[in-house]
């Protein structure tokens, strides 16, 4: 009897799946309690399902863990700029740039015939300004007025910038010379000098007479050449003493030394002792050049020289007059007469 229910036991057992495993003291043995099985033996059901089965849902108070984030899709802007990054960091590490677009080729500019000829004629002109300046100042100034008229590229201010400061520094030079012949005497010289420098005329007159003015006032002489023609309100200058000794050059270049004979109408008679006998050549006042020049004839002839508009004699008296140390009303009301 005993050994049948054993035997009902046992296949129950198998059917429902529970093991009945031996245990000391003749009880039963329950999950977990024994050791691990043998090498070799199979685990049974119950064990391979509890292993696979999913884990448990939580019930509704239980913490939730966050869900992580999708991934951007490949079709959404997101999703293509990841796609991108990805790609481009992959190409970095492989070594390779992505590629370029070619750059389109710059067609060529072809020159424009009137800047070609602009360019020329500014050349050409400026040219003349550095070969002419040291001998023509007219032909020099013309020339920098025509470039000057020209719409001058940036690119060639340097190089005409340099030739007009060559210009001027030569009518500097030029006008620092003449009103030195004046200061040391020499009359004749310095009134050449003067005139030749105030001539100069054509299309750049004004030009010159600018760089002229400036250059006679870095010398403290207020001398503007474009001024001409007889000053009215001068008052007339005392008649040259008799038997005072002169020279005075004419303008064949012939040089007369003597003593006054007698003057009229600002023109003085010169009585001059030669190995054919005496002669008594004439010549305006102004031109007269008393051997013993003081303040008082060297302003007279400056005067004498505005009355009849021969201003650059009138230059030269006064240039004369102030090196001898005129400094008063007198030199000052002339000197406005000449540039101011």
């Amino acid at each position: 009897m005993m050994l049948a229910i054993l035997v009902a036991a046992f296949l129950l057992g198998v059917q429902g799946g529970i093991a009945v495993l031996p245990m000391d003291g003749g009880g039963v043995a329950r999950d977990g309690d024994g050791d691990e099985p043998a090498s070799g033996q199979q685990p049974s059901t119950s064990e391979v399902s509890a292993e696979v089965s999913p884990p448990s849902v939580p019930t509704s108070g239980s913490p939730t863990a966050p869900e992580p984030e999708p991934e951007p899709a490949a079709s959404s802007p997101a999703g293509v700029a990841v796609g991108l990054a990805g790609r481009a960091d992959a190409a970095s590490e492989a070594g390779d740039a992505p590629p370029e677009d070619p750059a389109e080729p710059i067609a060529a500019v072809p020159p424009d015939p009137a800047e070609q000829r602009r360019r020329a004629d500014a050349d050409r002109l400026w040219g003349c300004v550095q070969t002419m300046a040291a001998a023509d100042l007219e032909a020099a100034f013309e020339a920098a007025d025509a470039a000057r008229r020209l719409d001058l590229l940036p690119e060639g201010r340097v190089r005409l910038g340099s030739a007009w400061a060559e210009l001027c520094a030569r009518v500097r030079e030029r006008v620092g010379a003449t009103l030195r012949a004046a200061a040391e005497g020499r009359m004749a010289e310095a009134a050449r000098g003067i005139e030749a420098l105030a001539a100069v005329g054509g299309a750049g007159r004004a030009l010159a007479a600018r760089v002229i003015r400036e250059a006679a006032a870095l010398q403290g002489v207020a001398w503007d050449p474009a001024r001409t023609g007889a000053e009215s309100g001068v008052d007339l200058p005392a008649p040259l003493v008799r038997g005072l000794p002169v020279a005075f050059d004419t303008g064949s270049g012939v040089r007369f030394e003597g003593v006054v004979r007698a003057e009229r109408s600002e023109t003085v008679s010169v009585e001059v002792a030669g190995a054919g006998g005496r002669r008594f050549p004439t010549a305006p006042r102004w031109i007269i050049e008393p051997q013993s020049t003081t303040v008082d004839l060297a302003l007279d002839q400056c005067a004498a020289a505005l009355r009849r508009g021969e201003r650059s004699w009138a230059v030269a008296w006064w240039v004369r007059a102030r090196a001898l140390g005129a400094d008063g009303a007198r030199l000052v009301q002339l000197g406005r007469r000449l540039g101011e």
